[in-house]
């Protein structure tokens, strides 16, 4: 899951647990006191802001630097046991990408001709090895592939002076490992612990006025401040600037939508800079963007097969994106046939699958997707994500009761999976099988807290109509009584839904007492105001009824719905006979079965009228509900 600052994507942050808070800060004080050069450097310009996030887009990352919003993000895999890399090496890991926030140092003519052979050597003897470390997509590159290259490869990375078979990666990676490790007391070759140390670790450091002005930049962009932005990025480029301010710029220019700005930007890149085969990929991946946002549809697609022909660790990602952007513009053949061929190279990768298997629910081949979705599953029998499509499936074919087993099956896998609870209620509530329906809720309100929030007031709700089906209307009373306060935009619904639960109860007066509280929340709620008038002028007790001020209750509800919603124009009715005026009553309840819906209980609609046409009163409150 992403969020957007300014234009860019980021990790969706998430709240901090107690114990993960004091964790995080007691590996930040060891970062900056293991690399206190690196950390004034990273802080020199804007603070660095530090988020928590949930998994991590590359298979081992603890962390994540997010160099122009500079931040960094903390993922799940740094609070496991089972992780072997200290946190506080990952802090200084990412604090180095955010030190070099415009590629100056890795485009270093000494660091390139300091490292590009090493890597080069590295990568070329790993693959003619047999190893796939450096061509698997990213997407494929699980942890457990990954290490296991690593144990297979590294004395190659390190025979060369490079400390870590992940630093051959590319130009920016090697950097940010070489500082890593520097600090963990590797030595590196002496032109490199050279440089290292002039661009990383010396002390006292002097700010740099063009660097302070691209962090401004980039901090204008990232609180959509785009105008001021733009005039710094245009000075900065006009005198002389580096592919990474054109790329900053082509997003600014997308932000403000005018997008052949933002592609001449990223077109100059391409034509005045040497870029790696990665950053190539993505300067491609980001004009296809454009190009289609742009309607320029064949320009973004060749765009996009330029992405995938130029660096194939991000075939899958750049070959997904191509997909999606086929299917965006109805050419769903077209789609399926590029994620078929994704699937054909790298069988066991399950999103081009998952992708293909909602493209084929989309086409209503549901063989197909349900392959897909059973393939998935042996894959990788935990992921959720393919059951619930399997669910949809069986909900759209109308297999209600296979849709249930399947949520059974989910549940199976993962017992808090709140939504599959909720989902499986809606299955036994529609067999009504409402106790089950209410135990299934009862599991899904348990996690989502004790006390009724935002989150969980709909739970209560659904389990308040379950009851309803079950004549607990104590129950069900007390579950609404629960969601007052919640969302006080939705308290008018909720006080009704009481007040026709007591009235189910013969409990009149606190009846009464909801529909006026209902009222008293939204003055335009016409269902409280004919609910209202009917225990006014129908109720048993001769002490609650009140016949002239039934009629001006429901000749609110009357005027609310213009004259024709039958319940509202019976409420007239039954106010007119407690009158006396039967004449009347016989007339609007004529109209209120005019006006009658599908669902109206026409039959009693019909034996009111003749009690009316008898000049008789009506005295039943339970029957209209």
């Amino acid at each position: 899951m992403h969020q957007r600052a300014g234009g860019y994507g980021v990790p969706r942050a998430q709240a901090w647990t107690i114990s993960e808070k004091s964790s995080i800060r007691f590996a930040l004080r060891m970062a900056v006191a293991k690399a206190e050069g690196v950390a004034v450097r990273a802080t020199a310009y804007r603070p660095v802001k530090v988020f928590r996030t949930g998994g991590a887009s590359r298979p081992m990352a603890l962390a994540m630097a997010v160099p122009p919003q500079n931040a960094i993000y903390v993922t799940d895999l740094a609070f496991q046991p089972r992780t072997r890399k200290n946190l506080t090496d990952s802090l200084v890991h990412e604090m180095a990408h955010l030190v070099d926030v415009v590629s100056l140092n890795e485009c270093d003519p000494e660091w390139i001709e300091a490292v590009s052979h090493r890597l080069e050597w590295v990568r070329h003897e790993v693959t003619r090895r047999g190893g796939k470390y450096f061509t698997i997509p990213e997407n494929v590159a699980t942890h457990r592939v990954l290490l296991g290259e690593s144990k297979r490869f590294y004395k190659l990375a390190e025979n060369q002076g490079i400390p870590s078979l992940y630093g051959c990666k590319n130009l920016a990676e090697s950097l940010a490992v070489f500082v890593e490790f520097r600090t963990r007391g590797f030595r590196p070759p002496v032109v490199i612990n050279h440089f290292l140390t002039d661009r990383y670790f010396s002390l006292p450091y002097r700010k740099e006025p063009d660097l302070q002005q691209i962090h401004e930049a980039l901090e204008l962009h990232v609180t959509g401040q785009y105008d001021d932005a733009l005039e710094i990025f245009n000075r900065l480029l006009t005198e002389g600037g580096l592919s990474t301010l054109y790329r900053f710029r082509a997003m600014l220019w997308k932000d403000k939508r005018e997008y052949k700005k933002g592609i001449e930007d990223l077109t100059q890149s391409v034509k005045i800079f040497q870029h790696s085969p990665n950053e190539l990929s993505l300067i491609y991946g980001l004009r296809a963007q454009m190009y289609e946002l742009d309607r320029d549809r064949d320009r973004a697609i060749a765009d996009l097969d330029r992405a995938m022909q130029v660096y194939s660790p991000m075939y899958i990602y750049q070959g997904m994106a191509r997909a999606q952007m086929l299917y965006r513009h109805q050419k769903y053949d077209a789609a399926i046939e590029q994620l078929t061929e994704i699937v054909k190279q790298w069988p066991r990768q399950i999103e081009p699958r998952m992708l293909r298997a909602r493209y084929f629910i989309f086409r209503k081949t549901y063989d197909e997707a349900f392959a897909d979705l059973t393939t998935v599953i042996k894959i990788k029998p935990k992921y959720i994500e393919a059951y619930r499509q399997r669910i949809r499936i069986y909900r759209q074919t109308q297999q209600l009761g296979k849709a249930e087993e399947e949520c059974t099956r989910v549940l199976a896998v993962d017992p808090k999976h709140q939504s599959t609870w909720v989902m499986r209620s809606d299955f036994r509530k529609q067999r009504e099988a409402y106790r089950e329906a209410i135990s299934d809720l009862d599991r899904a309100i348990a996690l989502s807290g004790k006390k009724p929030d935002k989150k969980n007031v709909y739970l209560l709700v659904k389990r308040a109509i379950c009851r309803e089906k079950m004549k607990d209307f104590a129950g069900a009373a007390d579950d609404y009584g629960l969601t007052l306060g919640v969302y006080s935009t939705q308290d008018h619904l909720r006080h009704n839904s009481r007040g026709l639960c007591y009235l189910k109860l013969a409990n009149y007066e606190v009846a009464l007492a909801e529909f006026e509280a209902s009222i008293g929340k939204q003055p335009r709620h016409f269902q409280a105001y004919h609910q209202k008038a009917w225990i006014l002028a129908t109720c048993p007790l001769d002490s609650m009824r009140n016949g002239s001020e039934a009629f001006a209750v429901a000749e609110k509800a009357c005027e609310m719905t213009s004259y024709k919603h039958c319940n509202a124009l019976e409420a007239l009715a039954a106010a007119c006979a407690e009158m006396g005026e039967f004449g009347e009553a016989v007339n609007w309840q004529k109209k209120a079965i005019e006006h009658a819906r599908p669902n109206s209980p026409k039959q009693e609609m019909a034996a009111r009228l003749a009690i009316y046409e008898d000049g008789k009163p009506f005295r039943d409150v339970a029957q209209q509900l």
